[in-house]
């Protein structure tokens, strides 16, 4: 005998009739839009409820394309835990019982590229909350009319020819009304470059000196991959000058000289051909260039998408649904789309060849897009003046460091430590390109401050640049002579202190009283034969008492007790966890006062250590092992009434050296 059904079983049947109901489309119905997406383009209103769950917003995906846009902006943030609201997480509950709030704005003025924007929430639910979706919006988008567009008619697919022509109209765009072609160009040019001009004896391009050329040439900004790329060695140089088959190229090289050509490019620098990749001394020196080459280029083009030069540059056109009858066009804008973080945005030679690249031709696997001084546009014709999903990784930095200038100098070496904490996440093939990779931006900030680089930090804000902290998973990697005291000596992520920064004032404790940089070849691009850093301030040694001495959890975080209660908390190790050393030191690094740009000083202050260890090399010389905060074990209110002697009361003024 068959049991009743339960309640869950009839509710469950309930709501799957009713979902299915919900995706019997309208049957006039061009794009197969659900009734529900189907109001949404034709009626003007400020909110609706759409789907009555998370399960039947899945189920109607596979059948709707605007379903489907907002299903995979809530889907993978789910997966990625970026959902949530104040304390309350994503729950079983959420997606069985809460509905989906769509919050709709019409467009306001005619300025507004939108006709409505849509703010996707969960509400409803035994909370009755209300319940948004960190980032992500659905912009329904009219087409602007003929004579506003760059292009007539958008399709959802273009011929190579027609993307060319829209790549050209945004060059023209640029050359007439951007500040790009008002800026200063270093005459300069590399010392080699491609003359993509075809031989009169067949399709070839030659590798030519560059010496007395004075005419526009593109760059190019891709990933090596595992394979050996088409290169120039000191064997083939001779014979590259003479001629490589167009054939003989890979893939994205061939595409590259047909964009270059289209565009009436004629020359080309590509890393692989223009640098003798097996001569030290070339590779050196044109690697010290990389700020030049890439500030003066007319155009960088970046192969976002391809892995290595096998792969294409160019991937056919796809953007979200559009309506072709009544010219709305949809499109999710999500702030922590990862869908954005395409190969390139992972290697740490591009992110300087992106940042220092004046003009951006981006090819994308969805669509091209360009980036100058001017303007951002997209094959979609979305035009936007600021970095869309998925391009927060590659462009956190872009547009703040486009726009430094010379006379502020705190906001110069702010932006050298947030691209510093950025590089530290780009991944290199070879350690020992650490260095070479990062030598264009440091050249180019250089130029800027008027002051010396000492290996990731600065001569006149050595101190500030000594407060960067190790995050969990770095490692000590020492290679190519690179001091303790740099960030460049770890292997990993880090980040600067964030108490030594905009908004404290800081008592630097330390005083840099001599720094050498020695190089065996090219600075910034060679190795370092040695490294010379003496300071003057106060050192303690720190006592630890025997239940201490173990209390290291696997992050790298510990505390060091000391004498008459002080203590170093949120301490960490440069080489992650690990044993601590019997015979530890701490350098008094700084001294902060929080300050609120709007309400002044805080009263609170911080005292910033340095972790040293004795070097077995040298008398009097240091090895940085970490860094932590000084502070008082049973009070919490700050450093006011403390003195230093107090804290570190075995403490004594000195001068020594770091390595």
């Amino acid at each position: 005998m068959n049991s009743e059904p339960t309640f869950e079983q009839e509710w469950a049947a309930q709501e799957l009739k009713e979902v299915n109901a919900l995706l019997m489309p309208t049957t006039d119905n061009h794009c197969n839009l659900c009734r529900y997406c189907d109001q949404l383009l034709a009626t003007d209103f400020h909110f609706m409820l759409h789907q009555p769950g998370y399960r039947a917003l899945k189920i109607s995906a596979s059948k709707c394309s605007l379903c489907y846009i907002i299903f995979h902006a809530f889907d993978r943030e789910i997966e990625e835990g970026q959902f949530y609201s104040g304390s309350r997480q994503w729950s079983k509950e959420m997606e069985t019982h809460d509905v989906i709030q769509l919050a709709v704005i019409p467009e306001e003025t005619k300025t507004h590229e939108y006709l409505k924007r849509v703010n996707c929430h969960w509400a409803g639910g035994s909370s009755r909350g209300s319940f948004r979706l960190n980032g992500d919006t659905v912009a329904i988008y009219r087409l602007r009319p003929e004579e506003k567009r760059l292009k007539p008619v958008l399709m959802t697919s273009y011929d190579l020819n027609a993307r060319l022509e829209t790549i050209g109209d945004w060059i023209k765009l640029c050359l007439s009304s951007h500040k790009c072609s008002d800026l200063d160009y270093d005459t300069q040019t590399p010392t080699r470059l491609l003359d993509l001009e075809p031989s009169t004896t067949g399709n070839f391009i030659r590798l030519v000196h560059a010496n007395n050329i004075n005419a526009r040439y593109a760059a190019l900004s891709h990933c090596w991959g595992t394979g050996r790329p088409l290169t120039t060695l000191t064997k083939s140089l001779a014979s590259n000058m003479q001629g490589i088959e167009f054939r003989k190229l890979p893939q994205m090289f061939q595409e590259v000289v047909q964009v270059l050509r289209h565009l009436q490019i004629r020359y080309l620098w590509i890393d692989t051909l223009c640098i003798v990749q097996d001569d030290t001394q070339d590779w050196e020196q044109e690697s010290a260039k990389m700020c030049q080459i890439y500030r003066n280029a007319f155009v960088c083009i970046a192969a976002l998408a391809a892995r290595d030069c096998k792969q294409p540059l160019i991937y056919d056109f796809r953007t979200s649904f559009i309506d072709q009858n009544s010219g709305y066009a949809c499109r999710v804008v999500d702030w922590h789309c990862k869908e954005g973080v395409l190969p390139l945005d992972q290697r740490a030679w591009a992110f300087q060849e992106i940042l220092l690249s004046r003009r951006l031709l981006l090819f994308g696997k969805r669509q091209i897009s360009w980036h100058c001084y001017g303007a951002h546009l997209c094959e979609d014709d979305f035009h936007r003046s600021v970095w869309q999903p998925g391009e927060t990784t590659r462009t956190s930095n872009k547009n703040e460091f486009d726009n430094l200038v010379p006379e502020d100098v705190e906001q110069i070496y702010e932006c050298w430590q947030n691209i510093a904490s950025e590089y530290s996440s780009r991944m290199i093939t070879y350690d020992d390109d650490r260095l070479p990779a990062l030598a264009g931006i440091t050249t180019h900030f250089q130029s800027l401050l008027n002051d010396e680089p000492l290996v990731g930090l600065w001569r006149n804000h050595f101190v500030q640049g000594l407060a960067w902290k190790a995050l969990p998973g770095a490692s000590r990697n020492i290679n190519r002579g690179i001091p303790t005291w740099s960030w460049l000596s770890v292997k990993g992520l880090f980040q600067y202190q964030q108490y030594v920064g905009t908004y404290a004032h800081l008592d630097p404790a330390l005083r840099l009283c001599d720094a050498t940089i020695s190089w065996s070849g090219t600075p910034l691009s060679s190795t370092i034969a040695s490294s010379t850093v003496t300071v003057e301030g106060s050192l303690s040694p720190v006592i630890l008492s025997p239940e201490q001495s173990s209390r290291i959890d696997t992050t790298g975080y510990f505390v060091l007790e000391m004498e008459d209660g002080a203590s170093v908390r949120d301490v960490t190790l440069d080489n992650g966890a690990g044993t601590i050393p019997s015979d530890l030191y701490c350098a008094h690094l700084a001294t902060t006062r929080s300050q609120d740009p709007i309400n002044g000083p805080f009263d609170r202050e911080r005292l910033f250590v340095l972790l040293l260890q004795p070097s077995t090399a040298a008398e009097n010389t240091f090895l940085r092992i970490g860094i932590g905060e000084l502070g008082p074990s049973r009070n919490d209110s700050g450093l006011n009434d403390i003195s230093l002697s107090k804290l570190m009361p075995r403490s004594y003024h000195t001068r020594f050296s770091l390595a």
